[in-house]
């Protein structure tokens, strides 16, 4: 599933508020616990 808020994902109820607020809380916790910047290289 896409996490992307396109009108798409919102419209079809793809994308909840719920599942929005899930993802950008998990990408702030992955942020605090990275180690001082030292993540994955794409």
């Amino acid at each position: 599933d896409s996490y992307h808020v396109s009108r798409y994902n919102t419209s079809t109820r793809r994308l909840t508020p719920e599942m929005f607020e899930a993802v950008v809380a998990e990408a702030l916790r992955l942020i605090a616990t990275d180690g001082g910047g030292k993540g994955r290289q794409a």
